[in-house]
């Protein structure tokens, strides 16, 4: 199972560069890529920091007139070994997922505007601005969408490149930088993939494992010396993650069915099976404990149903600082 579809966020310091490099069929890495701009929204992400250091310019208003960072990339990407997505079938997904972004920003504005309004009415200086909503017209229009088709390519994931500007109505919009917004375009890929091509991130079995027999620390076949510390064999610990696994899914079965005895009693055995592995680094188990948090928030579930309160955290050790010598001690 996956989290989330893979999104990755990162900010973008000259739009300009990156719109180009998007739409290069000529760069390097771009060789066996098909490149289609799904929306174009490039000029106006382009002129936005100039329209804003002009408008402040302008009025006079005190600040920095540039902005360091014009834009945030999202890219959206899907495993090759799953049902692809059609042209249309992205642009549909692209529009739904810059929707809910929009909505999830406006809701952040207002929330924003409330701290600040009565915040501005304790000072007689210094007050803080009030933003307006951002329509949807404007919003779309600060948007640029590209997709990257990597189906001729021998490894590469075909992606999305969504990117935002950072500046509408010449003001900063600070939560589109914020890691809500991330996660609110994942929540969102999520439910557009399921629904356009059946496709569900926590049913997804990767065709990649985590064992690989060359690996030292999970092979039998390796000495004594070099086996994992705390398990002899690795089809000791495949045997109790396998089993993680299906014990998961019951308990997730088991939620939905209201059985809460059921419920406690997996969570006990689940968390007694983790805390074995705990000092094994898994990823695969990490997504399982976060998966669990999730769960237990989205169903308000009592301490004795939860897994993640019975999950052993570890602690690092801290050096034990050394006092110091007196050198001159002896020398008197």
């Amino acid at each position: 199972m996956l989290k989330n579809w893979l999104v990755k966020t990162s900010q973008i310091r000259t739009s300009y560069g990156h719109i180009s490099y998007l739409s290069n069929q000529n760069a390097k890495s771009h060789d066996a890529t098909r490149i289609v701009v799904l929306k174009d929204g490039a000029k106006s992400i382009i002129n936005a920091n100039d329209k804003r250091a002009e408008f402040r310019k302008e009025n006079k208003l005190k600040g920095a007139y540039r902005v360091k960072n014009e834009a945030t990339s999202f890219i959206l990407s899907i495993p090759r070994d799953i049902t692809q997505l059609t042209d249309r079938q992205w642009t549909i997904l692209s529009k739904y997922v810059l929707k809910e972004l929009l909505l999830h920003l406006n809701h952040k504005i207002d929330k924003q505007n409330e701290k600040y309004s009565i915040a501005n009415l304790k000072k007689t200086t210094k007050k803080q601005p009030v933003l307006k909503n951002i329509s949807e017209e404007e919003f779309f229009k600060h948007c640029h969408v590209v997709l990257h088709d990597e189906s001729a390519s021998a490894d590469k994931k075909n992606h999305l490149h969504i990117l935002v500007s950072n500046i509408m109505n010449n003001e900063v919009i600070k939560p589109i930088t914020q890691t809500g917004a991330t996660f609110n375009i994942k929540q969102s890929f999520n439910y557009a993939m399921k629904k356009l091509v059946n496709e569900d991130h926590m049913k997804y079995q990767p065709n990649t494992s985590v064992f690989k027999p060359e690996d030292e620390y999970f092979t039998d076949k390796k000495p004594v010396e070099i086996r994992p510390k705390y398990f002899k064999y690795a089809s000791e610990f495949k045997a109790i993650f396998e089993r993680v696994k299906s014990k998961f899914k019951e308990w997730l079965n088991a939620i939905h069915a209201n059985q809460k005895l059921l419920v406690a009693d997996l969570a006990v055995e689940i968390s007694n099976d983790i805390n074995s592995l705990e000092n094994v680094k898994n990823s695969e188990v990490s997504i399982i404990i976060d998966t669990a948090k999730i769960v237990e928030n989205n169903h308000d579930l009592a301490e004795p149903l939860k897994i993640s309160n019975k999950v052993k955290t570890r602690k690092r050790r801290r050096r034990k600082k050394q006092k110091p010598t007196n050198k001159n001690s002896g020398s008197q």
